[in-house]
């Protein structure tokens, strides 16, 4: 990454930090993912899957539940070199690549080799609060410089819900107001046993207290881990 595209990149951090735009939170990640615009609107989509199978010794079909709501949210992110660098200096001399930008988007689908598996992301924006995994993500890009290069894109992206919106986070059987523990492994993190227990990736400082452990990285695998109830 060049000079350029690591200033787009400070520059793009900065003025979301100081203009409350909506952000990506990174399993693991101490500093924020912010959009360069809000988006406009965004869909939710909630689904639970049935199977029909014959009933056995009849000609009819029998509808079986098979799994739990599915919620999906879809959003689209504008981004833009081209008029956010043309300033004092002209365009063409300082036009920088916009994948400076989308690339970090782009990368939340690729495995991290700490946890080896990609991260959990949380997206917020005022009161939309959504804990995830995102599952697709396609850039479109818009517009090019006079040397080809794309100066404007398009991001589409689409977050499956494992947090406190989905139906599975609401379980009894996943209730935070008791104590419990579990077994660290090998691809299981501190953050996603927070996520999975409370619906909250934060809360890993609760169960790292809990277990007075120093470093959430250095755990042994087989560790017995105290998951301790949430209080107010």
């Amino acid at each position: 990454m060049g000079i350029l595209s690591e200033m787009n990149n400070l520059k793009n951090t900065v003025s979301g930090m100081l203009g409350n735009r909506a952000k990506f939170k990174v399993e693991g990640g101490s500093i924020p993912i912010y959009v360069q615009f809000n988006p406009e609107s965004y869909s939710v989509s909630e689904s639970v899957e049935y199977n029909r199978v014959s009933a056995q010794g009849t000609d009819q079909e029998v509808t079986q539940y098979v799994s739990s709501v599915k919620s999906i949210s879809s959003l689209s992110f504008h981004f833009d070199t081209d008029s956010v660098l043309a300033t004092s200096v002209s365009k063409s001399k300082m036009a920088t690549d916009v994948t400076s930008l989308t690339e970090n988007f782009s990368n939340l689908l690729r495995v991290d080799g700490r946890i080896h598996r990609p991260p959990l992301v949380t997206f917020s924006w005022g009161s939309v609060y959504i804990t995830g995994v995102i599952i697709e993500m396609n850039t479109t890009f818009t517009m090019f410089d006079n040397k080809g290069v794309p100066v404007r894109a398009l991001v589409d992206c689409k977050i499956l819900s494992i947090g406190k919106e989905s139906a599975i986070r609401r379980s009894p059987l996943q209730s935070p107001d008791r104590t419990k523990s579990r077994i660290l492994s090998e691809d299981t993190s501190l953050w996603e046993i927070a996520n999975r227990e409370y619906g909250d990736i934060d809360q890993w400082r609760v169960i790292a207290r809990a277990n007075k452990i120093l470093d959430p990285m250095d755990i042994r695998a087989g560790t017995v881990l105290k998951v301790p109830a949430l209080t107010d």
